[in-house]
């Protein structure tokens, strides 16, 4: 009865993207074939209020097999959803850190601009990848390579104040232009 209500409870845990392949199931203690097939397999051993004899976690030693032991269902199966969290990829999320206004343009070459900007929501930060909004439009995109605060390189610059910023892109920046600064963060998934 048990084993049954462990091999439901183990592919439940299975999404699209993961899952618990069960090779081999069986009652009674682990085996020197059990740690052979998981070897095999590259797998681990589960067991469930069972025993192992020394001489098979010797084996499983040599052969790098893991045996996991438990006496209880959840425990079970909240160490096998862990472990398949770990297999999953992160997700890319894209966040908004703010929006400067240009306010005056003093340099200008090929793929750079130096601008002077107010920050008007949210903050700047140095090496942000960068929107460039004329109006509602996005006109293109490009990266702050430097930020100032008066003479002083800084890493962040907070909305209300202003600043220098030294950007490198795709497209002429004209007074009046919004650089909206964004970047990517992973966010770890679970099942």
């Amino acid at each position: 009865g048990s084993l049954e209500a462990l091999r439901a409870a183990i592919i439940k845990i299975a999404t699209q993207e993961v899952g618990v392949k069960i090779i081999h199931s069986g009652v009674g203690s682990i085996t020197e074939s059990d740690v052979l097939m998981a070897s095999a397999s590259k797998g681990v051993v589960v067991g469930f209020h069972t025993d192992v004899l020394p001489h098979v976690e010797s084996l499983a030693e040599r052969e790098y097999v893991e045996i996991l032991r438990y006496n209880v269902i959840y425990h079970l199966t909240d160490e096998l959803k862990k472990l398949l969290t770990g297999l999953l990829e992160p997700e890319t999320i894209r966040v908004i850190l703010g929006k400067a206004e240009v306010m005056q343009v003093f340099f200008t070459e090929k793929r750079e601009m130096i601008v002077g900007c107010i920050v008007r929501e949210g903050k700047m930060e140095n090496r942000a990848k960068v929107n460039v909004l004329r109006g509602s439009e996005q006109i293109g995109a490009g990266e702050i390579s430097s930020l100032k605060r008066g003479k002083e390189a800084t890493h962040e610059i907070k909305e209300g104040n202003d600043c220098g910023i030294r950007f490198h892109g795709n497209c002429k920046l004209e007074v009046g232009d919004f650089l909206e600064a964004w970047k990517d963060e992973k966010k770890f998934r679970t099942l």
